[in-house]
C-alpha cells in the first residue's frame, strides 16, 4: 500500500466520521426540538385543563337543573292527572245527583194534581226545559247549535 492509498482511506474515514457526527448532531437537535415542543404542548394543556374542568362543572350543574325541572314537571303532571280524575268523579257524582233531583221533580209533578204542565215534556223544574241542553217541543234550536228538540 502506498501513501496515497493510506491518505485516501484516512480521508474517507475522517469524512465518514464527520458526516456521522453531523448526522448525530442534527438528530440530537431535532430530538431536543421535539422535547421542547412537547413541553410547550403540556404547559398549554395544563392551562386549559382548568377551563375545561369549569366547563364540565357548569355542564353537570345544568344537567342537574334539567333533571330537577323534569322531576317537578312530572310531579305536576301526576298532580294534574289526579285532579282530572277527581273532577271526573265529581262530574259523575253531580250527574247522578242531577238525575235524582230530576226524578224527584217528575215524581212530585205526577203526584200533584194541581201542578201545571204535568205529563211528558213538562217544564216543571226550577231550571226549565233546557237544563240538559234540550229545546222545548215546537221550538227550533238556535242557529249553529247542537241542541236537539225534545220529543
Amino acid at each position: 500500500m502506498d501513501t496515497t492509498t493510506i491518505v485516501t482511506i484516512v480521508i474517507i474515514i475522517v469524512a465518514v466520521l464527520v458526516v456521522a457526527a453531523i448526522i448525530a448532531m442534527v438528530m440530537r437537535g431535532r430530538t431536543e426540538h421535539r422535547r421542547r415542543k412537547a413541553q410547550e404542548i403540556r404547559r398549554s394543556a395544563v392551562a386549559h385543563q382548568h377551563e375545561v374542568a369549569e366547563q364540565e362543572a357548569e355542564a353537570e350543574a345544568a344537567a342537574a337543573r334539567a333533571r330537577e325541572t323534569k322531576a317537578r314537571a312530572e310531579a305536576k303532571a301526576a298532580e294534574a292527572e289526579q285532579m282530572r280524575y277527581r273532577a271526573a268523579e265529581q262530574r259523575t257524582e253531580a250527574t247522578g245527583a242531577r238525575a235524582k233531583v230530576d226524578q224527584e221533580f217528575e215524581r212530585a209533578a205526577k203526584l200533584d194534581p194541581d201542578a201545571p204542565g204535568t205529563g211528558p215534556g213538562s217544564t216543571n223544574s226550577p231550571r226549565g226545559a233546557t237544563h240538559r241542553g234540550d229545546v222545548p217541543p215546537g221550538e227550533a234550536p238556535p242557529r249553529g247549535s247542537t241542541r236537539r228538540p225534545r220529543p
